[in-house]
C-alpha cells in the first residue's frame, strides 16, 4: 500500500470516529433543549438563507434526508411556529417552507447555549490551528457536496 493511501485511510478513520463521537455528544447536548439535532440542523439550514423558501424536495436533496422523515420534522416545526408554509399560486399542492422569527430566535438561543461545550471542545487548539483545520475541512466539505453521486467502488 502506498504511503498516500495509508494517510487517506488514517484520515478517513479519524473522521469516522469524530463523526460518531460528535453524534453522541450532540445527543447529550440536545437532551437539554427543546429540539432534537435533526430539527436544529434543519432550522440552521433555513437560517443560512433566511429569506429563501424551500420545498420538501429541495430540502430533502440539500439535507440528504428522505422526504417522509423530513415531512415529520417539518410538521413538528410548524406546530412550534418555527416555520411557516405557503401554497403555490398556480399549484396548490406545492408547499414552500420558510423560517419564522421564532425559528430564528430558537436557533440563536440554542446556539448560544451550546457555545460553552463547543468552546471546551476546541480549547486545546490555537486560533491558527482552528483556522487551518477549518480551511482544510471546508475543502473536503465542498468536494463532498459537489460529488454527492460520484462514488467509486
Amino acid at each position: 500500500m502506498l504511503e498516500r493511501q495509508k494517510l487517506e485511510i488514517e484520515l478517513t478513520t479519524v473522521l469516522s470516529i469524530i463523526r460518531q463521537l460528535l453524534a453522541t455528544r450532540e445527543r447529550k447536548q440536545f437532551s437539554k433543549v427543546d429540539l432534537n439535532p435533526s430539527q436544529f440542523h434543519l432550522l440552521h439550514h433555513f437560517l443560512a438563507q433566511p429569506n429563501r423558501s424551500w420545498t420538501v424536495t429541495e430540502l430533502s436533496l440539500a439535507m440528504e434526508m428522505n422526504q417522509s422523515g423530513l415531512t415529520k420534522i417539518l410538521s413538528v416545526m410548524l406546530e412550534k411556529d418555527l416555520l411557516t408554509v405557503t401554497r403555490g399560486d398556480n399549484d396548490k399542492r406545492l408547499k414552500k417552507y420558510e423560517i419564522t422569527t421564532t425559528g430564528r430566535d430558537t436557533v440563536l438561543t440554542i446556539g448560544k447555549a451550546l457555545m460553552p461545550d463547543i468552546s471546551n471542545m476546541f480549547q486545546q487548539l490555537s486560533d491558527h490551528e482552528i483556522r487551518s483545520t477549518s480551511k482544510n475541512l471546508k475543502k473536503l466539505l465542498n468536494w463532498l457536496d459537489n460529488q454527492r453521486d460520484d462514488i467509486k467502488l
